[in-house]
């Protein structure tokens, strides 16, 4: 691996600038996703070091053995976002590790928020001091963004949230300060992030938000078919009721005829 940054400026507003870091061991992709999985949301992580967005790429494919950064984006002290993977390659960012409740993991599917989630990480060690308010800005930014773009589904999670992980990652990022920021955003709109038709980046978006749709549109099925099988059920107990009402009147008749309780 080189240590050239090849930045390119993918969109930029007074607000963020994101440029191009994706850097690989090999110019083979282990791990695109498929396309079928649907994309659920975009986890929250701190670097816990003081290094930059090329050292951790560095470390994970040089000292780690992977094949790429585990990251979707990382931010900068300054703000600025590196794209750090393309969006239909999967982060390696929270699969199953030793101290973790696989019990608790969905399905049981150790590489479960991998395949269905994105990742951002925040340089710094978030135990040790707080993002800056630059990092605060962008961090919230990417989440608007990405809530736009998978049509308000997409959910927003720091990693020590995600059911059976065991980690102080991010530290002290509050996520429901970005959280709530970016539900403002969602309310007021926001010009600090591009629009689909503007920009290169935020196109890729489109099959993730077709993906989120559809993934509503599932549990909505099985919603309405929970909801007719609750109706036909209430149907077969109204269609018993006049039968059990004279299976009683019969039991009464025997019970006069034996002179005692009928069993």
């Amino acid at each position: 691996m080189t240590d050239s940054l090849r930045p390119k400026q993918l969109f930029n507003t007074p607000a963020i600038y994101i440029v191009d870091l994706i850097i690989r061991k090999t110019n083979v992709f282990k791990s695109k996703r498929d396309g079928k999985s649907p994309l659920l949301g975009l986890t929250y992580h701190h670097e816990a070091g003081e290094g930059s967005a090329f050292d951790i790429a560095k470390y994970h494919v040089n000292n780690l053995g992977w094949d790429h950064i585990g990251y979707t984006w990382v931010i900068e002290n300054d703000g600025v976002i590196n794209q750090t993977l393309d969006l239909d390659e999967v982060p390696y960012h929270a699969g199953w590790v030793a101290g973790d409740d696989l019990a608790e993991f969905p399905n049981k599917d150790k590489q479960y928020y991998n395949d269905h989630y994105l990742a951002v990480c925040l340089v710094g060690d978030f135990t040790k001091r707080l993002p800056t308010a630059a990092q605060l800005k962008s961090a919230a930014i990417l989440g608007y963004a990405f809530k736009k773009a998978t049509a308000g589904l997409g959910e927003l999670v720091g990693h020590n949230e995600l059911p059976g992980k065991t980690t102080a990652c991010p530290g002290q990022l509050d996520m429901n300060y970005i959280r709530a920021e970016v539900d403002r955003m969602m309310e007021q709109g926001s010009a600090q992030a591009p629009s689909d038709g503007d920009d290169p980046f935020f196109k890729k978006f489109a099959t993730w938000r077709d993906a989120a749709i559809n993934a509503k549109g599932v549990a909505d099925n099985f919603g309405q078919e929970l909801v007719g099988a609750r109706d036909e059920v209430n149907r077969a107990i109204r269609a018993l009721e006049p039968v059990i009402a004279h299976l009683k009147v019969l039991l009464e008749r025997l019970e006069r005829v034996t002179g005692g309780k009928a069993e």
